[in-house]
């Protein structure tokens, strides 16, 4: 799907499910549109009726006004449910068609994104979309079939007087053409400039323990006060942008409405008659030209922003996708092998050069090495986060680019140093919502090792968002159990343990160990010699190559950087 389908599908889910609710709600508008008119005309009637003292035409002309009034409010009330009942499931619509749309996109798109942008696009974007567009939507819609509808009482009336107010409200229309452009780039100022406060946001919240453990608060706030100093300034340019085109708006609506009054009179001093009614619906009638013919400005240049915005988030969902899509089974039947791959970030020197190394089934391999290294990189290429590098990765033979994203996404699970645990049961978070047995769960809570907290707190206990009521050590024991429920054949552990002391350390890396029939991916900082010696592999990188492979005996007899490293007696590679 190209960026115009996805833009004409973003405007679609507007309307989708809410046909009904917008017919209602047009059909109340126009009910009020031509009652609003009615009223005019009863007014002229009542004035008329008055100067011609003719009092049964009075009462008859009270008795409509009075049902006018009753059926106004009946259907005013019924409006008032509407219009927001369809502006609620249009905005509802739009923001679940775009979330769900930026879930189906590949881990290496999002990865080379800022999500402050989806985060802005998906609040501050969708708030100006329904106050600048769906909201005025209905205001005009009732101000211009009010406009059609006094236009043709007008007609009826008076069609030379009708003409002229026609020709005298085709200004303000010419002054949208002048100021759409200009808020329309004003309104995207606006969406650029939010992305970069809330990234700012984000940024100084995931820091918040680094700012005050070195008590850098003043800096922090003046990083703050300079992007809120901007955002609001872009809020600012784009107010008077729009103060501007009201004003322009009002100037011209209140000239076309003076301008048709003047010369209703001097058409009924020149010998024309013109009863005190007909002057008044006029004047009256004017209102509902001129209300409609002073918003046009706003309406249409806001009309184009809010598209521009649409745009942007069309431009945001698309994802080119791959020509060359295998799909395999979630099996690996032999091996995956790396060949000569380098890799680099952008332009940048290569984080990865010639690795070359071969992961044989249901063995268990440690990867260590000096932070940037390239030890998490080479993980994240074989999960699918990047694609642009050099060399080859075959997987049963088959090179991974060719592999279809969701068969890769099959045949591995990967457990971070940062586990991802949202506000919800302990059994959703390790579930993740699908579902299983409870065998199959009791079974994957008993080899994670969280059966003493599952039988302290039980499978319904609800986890705080991020797991901030869970220690680190249970946070990835939830991990370790979502893996072995998904059952991918291989396992990508990624500095897990970075954050875990000596004891947890060696007993999750111990549990990872004695998970049987996986093939394990284990980079790690944690060099402690019972542990290392169960891994069949330890690959050692250093400046984004295999410095030595092979068990631990053997590294430790080679007396090159892995025995250096264990010598040492650091934990934590520098």
């Amino acid at each position: 799907m190209d960026i115009r389908l996805i833009e004409k599908e973003l405007k679609r889910t507007f309307l989708a499910k809410n046909k009904w609710m917008l017919f209602v709600s047009v059909f109340c508008l126009t009910i009020l549109s031509g009652l609003n008119v009615y009223i005019s005309v009863l007014m002229q009637q009542i004035i008329d009726t008055i100067a011609e003292r003719d009092m049964e035409r009075l009462i008859q002309v009270s008795l409509y006004s009075l049902a006018t009034f009753v059926l106004l409010i009946l259907v005013y009330l019924i409006q008032r449910q509407a219009c927001p009942a369809f502006i609620r499931r249009a905005a509802t619509q739009y923001k679940t068609y775009a979330f769900e749309r930026l879930l189906q996109k590949s881990l290496r798109s999002v990865s080379a994104e800022n999500t402050s942008k989806y985060i802005s696009m998906l609040t501050n974007d969708v708030n100006s979309i329904e106050s600048n567009y769906l909201s005025p939507l209905f205001t005009f819609f009732m101000d211009t079939v009010g406009l059609v509808i006094a236009v043709i009482v007008m007609f009826a009336y008076s069609p030379f007087l009708a003409v002229l107010a026609i020709l005298f409200a085709l200004l303000p229309v010419c002054l949208s053409l002048f100021c759409s452009n200009k808020l329309a780039r004003a309104e995207k100022a606006v969406s650029e400039q939010n992305e970069g406060f809330v990234n700012s946001i984000k940024e100084i919240f995931s820091g918040f323990f680094v700012i005050k453990t070195f008590q850098v608060e003043r800096e922090m706030l003046g990083i703050f006060q300079q992007e809120n100093t901007k955002t609001e300034s872009a809020k600012f340019e784009r107010r008077k942008t729009s103060e501007l085109v009201n004003l322009l708006s009002m100037g011209a609506g209140v000239f076309a409405q003076l301008g048709i009054f003047i010369v209703a009179a001097i058409y009924s001093i020149v010998g024309n008659k013109i009863t005190p009614g007909t002057v008044i619906i006029f004047l009256n009638l004017m209102n509902f030209i001129v209300s409609p013919i002073t918003s046009i400005p706003a309406i249409l240049a806001n009309r184009k922003a809010v598209f521009e915005l649409i745009n942007k988030m069309a431009n945001i969902l698309f994802e080119k996708s791959v020509s060359k899509a295998e799909i395999i089974h979630n099996k690996l039947e032999r091996e995956i092998v790396v060949q000569d791959l380098s890799f680099a970030y952008n332009s940048s020197a290569c984080v990865l050069k010639n690795i070359s190394v071969r992961f044989e089934k249901g063995k268990s391999y440690a990867i260590v090495g000096p932070s940037g290294s390239g030890k998490s990189t080479l993980l994240s290429i074989l999960l699918g986060t990047y694609d642009s590098y050099q060399g080859h990765i075959f997987i049963d033979g088959i090179e991974r680019k060719e592999i279809k994203q969701t068969s890769v996404y099959e045949l591995f699970s990967i457990i971070h140093q940062n586990v991802f645990i949202f506000s919800g049961s302990l059994k959703d978070n390790i579930t993740l919502f699908k579902e299983y047995s409870d065998n199959q769960i009791n079974r994957v809570v008993k080899i994670a090792g969280l059966s003493e907290l599952v039988s302290s707190k039980g499978l319904n206990y609800i986890c705080s968002e991020n797991g901030a009521n869970l220690s680190g050590g249970e946070r990835q024991r939830i991990a370790i159990a979502r893996c072995l429920l998904h059952a991918a054949p291989v396992l990508l552990v990624d500095e897990a343990t970075a954050s875990l002391d000596r004891i947890i350390s060696t007993d999750l890396l111990n549990s990872i160990l004695d998970l049987q029939g996986i093939t394990k991916m284990v980079v790690t900082h944690y060099l402690e010699e019972s542990t290392l010696k169960r891994f069949d592999t330890i690959i050692t990188v250093s400046g984004g190559q295999i410095s030595e492979m092979g068990s631990f005996d053997e590294l430790m007899e080679q007396r090159g950087l892995f025995y250096s490293m264990m010598m040492s007696g650091k934990e934590e590679l520098l």
